[in-house]
């Protein structure tokens, strides 16, 4: 008798929870469900970040991305990210009619409010509330539309940053090393200089090369000078370089309000895209070094062993040369 009734309780329980299935879809057939088109593009110059009242603008000139503020370089890899998933877009399912957007994180104080543009025209423009607990999915709405949607992906990850710092680069520098014509070490007030020079040398291949026998083969020689004439190792130097052109740093150090003075080092360079120079003002705390390159508002914090093998190699490169 009892498993009669607990059989008859469990089908009442079915019924019902189907005929709320089947109420649900015929609600959202009522009401016109139907997933917004969203816009198609290439390419973005613009990308506007608003979150409460604080707002990030990335704009693109040339190749470089400048985050403003503080009008500085701006992050390639997180610009790329953006531009990416702005790109790829999707909404994928309704959740809600605009009920509990605190739930979502799609309220006014919560949420984030995407734009972007394609020359002078708005091709993305969204809010952006928080991802699904599988972080697969985002919560967004749209502007003039009260629905709550997914959209795919996990987007608060790289729209959603907790200091502006998140969206600036710590790129000190960032050069193609086959590109510097110059370079110049500032050490105690004393400046040493070195210039790439490079020929061609054009012989025949080795008599036991089949193939290419009796083709021509081309090398190019590079020798680093000193005004006076004096060479450096090139391997060394390029072990130099490779540090140089391509130096990261940890943490940003408060802002320049003018460029410093008696420091420990110097390092300029002449490349074929302009000058670039990395000073080394003084060692910091937490083991850094303070370190500043012109045309960035920033000091930075470099790592003391990056800085300590920079400076180790610079010494090499000179004592090589005579110096």
């Amino acid at each position: 008798m009892k498993n009669k009734s607990l059989m008859f309780i469990l089908g009442a329980v079915l019924i019902g929870l189907l005929g709320v299935l089947a109420l649900s879809m015929f609600v959202f057939q009522d009401r016109g469900y139907s997933l917004p088109a969203l816009k198609e593009f290439k390419n973005l110059n613009k990308i506007e970040v608003k979150k409460s009242t604080n707002t990030v603008l990335f704009t693109q000139s040339a190749d470089k991305w400048t985050v403003t503020p503080p009008n500085d370089t701006a992050d390639k890899t997180v610009v790329d990210a953006m531009v990416i998933k702005l790109k790829q877009m999707k909404l994928t399912s309704l959740l809600s009619y605009g009920e509990n957007l605190e739930k979502y994180n799609l309220d006014t104080n919560a949420r984030v409010e995407v734009t972007a543009w394609q020359d002078k025209k708005v091709v993305a423009h969204f809010y952006l509330g928080k991802t699904s607990p599988t972080y697969s999915h985002s919560y967004v709405q749209l502007p003039g539309n009260k629905n709550v949607y997914e959209m795919a992906g996990n987007l608060p990850e790289t729209f959603d940053k907790n200091s502006i710092d998140s969206f600036r680069s710590k790129d000190v520098t960032s050069v193609a090393m086959d590109d510097v014509q110059e370079i110049a070490f500032v050490e105690g007030g004393r400046e040493t200089m070195f210039v790439r020079n490079t020929s061609t040398i054009t012989n025949l291949t080795a008599t036991n090369d089949k193939t290419n026998f009796g083709k021509p083969k081309t090398e190019i020689i590079t020798v680093w000078k000193t005004p006076k004439g004096s060479a450096a190792n090139v391997k060394t130097m390029e072990e130099l370089l490779t540090r140089i052109c391509k130096l990261n740093a940890v943490s940003f150090a408060g802002e320049k309000q003018e460029e410093p003075k008696g420091v420990l080092a110097a390092y300029r360079m002449k490349t074929k895209l302009g000058d670039v120079d990395v000073t080394v003002v003084r060692k910091d705390t937490n083991n850094n070094y303070l370190v500043s390159t012109a045309g960035r508002k920033s000091f930075f914090h470099v790592n003391e062993t990056t800085i300590k093998d920079i400076f180790d190699k610079a010494k090499a490169v000179k004592a090589e040369a005579g110096y």
